[in-house]
């Protein structure tokens, strides 16, 4: 296509702070970048994109309706609910996210919480610098309460890329894990015991929350789920702030409940006032993304693949650049049984009226996270080219690199 689409990034200083270069996507058409964009200046900055980048930014259904120009919304980020899904499917513009980026990330900020609150290294400093341990007449200064986690229980909610990853990281520390996952006992890693949300609650001494934001778990850690867990526990949550009642939380922890909780995120964001005055309870607002190695890791994965793949790609005859291989979505959870995978199909078209145009198609896989090969048969959605942002839908079967199915278009 000859004519340059117009690109626009709302707010593109949360996934570039400037150690990355806007040059490929520069390259793909006219491209116009914003640091920032408040509410009401949506619309009039997105007025003719036709593609559109957002990190934090709602897309509402009254921007989306406001948009005609609009094909393509790349979240740069893993969560999309800031974008009204049902309007966008409704105008026909495609949605994607960028799963799995951060998934190193966040299990790290995990564990620099938990460490945080058994063992107050943050704490200690302070009071060894203004001399309390000094004029301490024990070999020893403790004044906070100190766990070690060799043989705790590790609750996790949500046993997706980050939960797996946190769940490594919990058994290296000699924990036992408790999983609340969609998956069969038998699917699970070696040393994951899977669970219901009663017993897992009850039974740990760290809950670390790794599911969605919807309907079913807005909420889901409330007063009643506080109260189940142990005298002493710790709550982590680094995955979205209204999973949690946040003043039921403040109540566990100023009753002395729960020995501290750790969050990775708020219900509302930025905050205009504390949370809480308890010390036990630690808040970090969503730093598990601004490092210079994941914004690495983020330009160089599905946001700049999925910009090539609905404009500009050089691909001749090629139907698809990312997508989905599932079987299934559990809503509290958020798993799937495949991880997000790239791949290149090579097409042999045959053409039926000028809507549906069913194909065959053969490419090569590129795994981007899965602990285990895709293989064996999928289903999934994702964009055509040559029909440019429309959606296909496709069946196939998965050898250990390549896919052979058919789709339609």
């Amino acid at each position: 296509m000859n004519e340059k689409m117009k690109i626009v990034v709302l707010d593109g200083f949360a996934g570039n702070p400037g150690d990355l270069s806007w040059a490929p996507l520069e390259a793909l058409g006219q491209c116009t970048v914003y640091d920032r964009t408040a509410p009401q200046q949506v619309i009039a900055r997105a007025a003719d994109a036709q593609i559109i980048l957002t990190n934090k930014v709602v897309m509402s259904r009254d921007v989306i309706e406001a948009l005609p120009h609009l094909k393509y919304i790349g979240v740069i980020a893993t969560g999309y609910n800031i974008i009204d899904l049902d309007a966008a499917r409704e105008h026909g513009v495609v949605v994607t996210n960028v799963p799995a980026y951060s998934t190193r990330s966040v299990a790290q900020i995990v564990f620099a919480h938990l460490l945080d609150i058994t063992n107050s290294v943050q704490h200690y400093t302070a009071e060894a610098h203004r001399g309390a341990w000094s004029e301490c007449q024990d070999f020893t200064y403790i004044n906070t309460p100190v766990m070690e986690l060799d043989g705790k229980v590790m609750g996790i909610v949500g046993l997706g890329n980050i939960g797996k990853a946190v769940a490594q990281i919990a058994l290296a520390f000699g924990m036992k894990v408790l999983a609340y996952t969609s998956k069969a006992q038998e699917q699970l890693p070696e040393g994951i015991q899977k669970a219901d949300m009663d017993t897992l609650f009850a039974n740990s001494d760290v809950v670390s929350l790794h599911c969605p934001l919807n309907a079913s778990t807005k909420g889901l850690v409330n007063a009643e789920r506080l109260a189940q867990m142990k005298r002493g526990a710790i709550l982590i949550n680094t995955a979205r702030g209204p999973l949690v009642d946040e003043e039921a939380l403040a109540k566990a922890l100023a009753s002395g409940h729960l020995m501290g909780a750790g969050v990775d995120v708020l219900s509302i964001v930025p905050r205009t006032q504390n949370v809480v005055e308890e010390k036990t309870y630690k808040v970090s607002e969503r730093v598990t993304g601004v490092s210079g190695e994941l914004h690495a890791k983020y330009q160089n994965k599905d946001w700049f693949i999925a910009a090539k793949t609905v404009w500009g790609t050089n691909l001749a005859h090629t139907c698809m650049l990312g997508g989905y291989g599932v079987t299934a979505i559990d809503p509290r959870t958020g798993e799937q049984d495949y991880a997000p995978y790239h791949h290149a199909t090579a097409w042999l078209n045959v053409v039926y009226g000028k809507k549906w145009k069913p194909g065959f198609f053969v490419g090569y896989l590129k795994n981007l996270g899965a602990n285990a090969p895709i293989v064996g048969a999928t289903y999934g959605t994702g964009l055509d080219v040559d029909q440019l942002f429309t959606t296909n839908w496709q069946l196939s079967y998965n050898l250990p690199h390549w896919r052979l199915g058919v789709e339609y278009t």
